[in-house]
């Protein structure tokens, strides 16, 4: 699953809440893995002041961000690239979250919590979730309120005694077994209908 977050990466403060979010995230029991910018900004500085490990943080200055990731996409090999997690003008980054296997009411409240938990934490960022299993979630969930809501509607629909091609035939009206289509029955042969008005 993916969070595609609005925000500038290089504000000292959204680059603060996307980390607030990281960790949060990696406190949820079904998360497996999340993969930030956050997280390279904070080697990259580690890095910078000889691997020390108290220096595993996030650039206080913005500039200083700004180069780190510059140095850092110089760096890479030909053909590799921050496109999967920072958009072409670094106004929007995308976390990735790994997830168990869920279900589809599992994987939409873990949905629901992400966004309540971003409303009362870091309003100032917004985030949408996306990936196919999300998407097959909210296709699967609609369909079975669909079919759930016509059902009821159907049969809501439906007075006793009055069928028709949108309700079920009484059994007064049922074919019986066995009896070929060219060949008529009675009625009432067979079956105790009541007569209408009775």
């Amino acid at each position: 699953m993916y969070k595609h977050i609005v925000t500038s990466a290089f504000e000292v403060a959204a680059r603060k809440n996307v980390e607030r979010l990281t960790t949060w995230l990696r406190e949820q029991p079904e998360v497996i893995h999340v993969g930030t910018l956050s997280d390279i900004f904070k080697r990259i500085n580690r890095s910078m002041h000889g691997d020390d490990p108290e220096w595993y943080r996030l650039p206080e200055e913005r500039d200083m961000a700004a180069q780190y990731l510059l140095l850092y996409e110089m760096s890479l090999p030909y053909g590799l690239d921050l496109n999967n997690q920072i958009d072409i003008e670094k106004r929007s980054t995308r976390p990735s979250v790994y997830l168990e296997t869920l279900s589809t009411t599992g994987l939409l409240g873990f949905e629901r919590r992400v966004d309540e938990w971003m409303a009362g934490n870091t309003p100032e960022i917004r985030a949408t979730g996306a990936s196919p299993p999300m998407m097959f979630s909210y296709i699967g969930f609609r369909n079975a309120l669909g079919m759930l809501v016509g059902t009821a509607l159907r049969f809501r629909n439906c007075s006793p005694g009055s069928p028709s091609r949108s309700c079920p035939a009484s059994p007064c009206t049922r074919r019986p077994p066995g009896r070929s289509r060219g060949r008529s029955r009675p009625r009432n042969a067979g079956t105790s209908c009541p007569r209408a008005g009775a």
